[in-house]
């Protein structure tokens, strides 16, 4: 990103589409499979818009995706087909004061969310940053919650540890998770728009 802040025509050689298609999948650049999954990968991701400064989130997403998410959702099914030990699952969303972009960006772009890792700053002391952790009442509940949910797994196997929330393990056909922001909210089907696509993608080629 502060490569794209410092030459905007960097942004040109995102145009290829096809270089966010997973290399796990063994499609032949410009064969008419990998073309279709580009065009797809454009609707999901950019909205059919170019790759440009007003499509970032989707820039983003795609490589998050690609990095982080597939891998993880993939092992996650893997996981849960071999293995009869409970799996739970998170997505951290609190865009606080220790989020990455927000301390250490030094581009003009907004990026909104947290980046990979920036939870880590709430369960551990992070010395990198602790002259800015100023903490307010939304980051302390954040650091207690996580703190408490970590510390009652590893005392008791089940990280729900009161009443208000009940964590319960993800399966096959229960695809929970728990999403940690201010407050803690039980959902399902983990980003499951954009997972659709890779869902139907592996299943037809695999």
């Amino acid at each position: 990103i502060p490569a794209l802040d410092a030459d905007p025509s960097l942004w040109d050689t995102y145009s290829d589409l096809e270089q966010f298609i997973p290399n796990n999948l063994n499609l032949e650049k410009g064969s008419p499979e990998s073309l279709e999954l580009a065009a797809q990968i454009k609707e999901v991701y950019f909205g059919n818009q170019s790759v440009g400064p007003d499509t970032l989130q989707g820039l983003v997403n795609i490589l998050s995706d690609n990095f982080m998410v597939i891998p993880s959702i993939r092992s996650i099914k893997l996981h849960l087909a071999r293995s009869p030990a409970p799996l739970f699952v998170y997505l951290f969303t609190y865009d606080g004061m220790l989020t990455v972009s927000n301390y250490r960006a030094t581009y003009n772009y907004t990026i909104k969310g947290p980046a990979h890792a920036d939870d880590l700053a709430y369960l551990f002391s992070f010395h990198a940053a602790l002259d800015l952790f100023r903490p307010d009442e939304a980051a302390w509940n954040v650091v207690r919650h996580f703190t408490s949910l970590w510390a009652n797994f590893v005392k008791t196997g089940d990280p729900t540890y009161n009443e208000d929330i009940n964590w319960t393990p993800t399966t096959l056909t229960n695809k929970t998770y728990l999403q940690i922001d201010e407050e803690l909210s039980l959902q399902h089907n983990l980003l499951g728009d954009r997972m659709a696509l890779w869902d139907s993608v592996y299943q037809d080629l695999q």
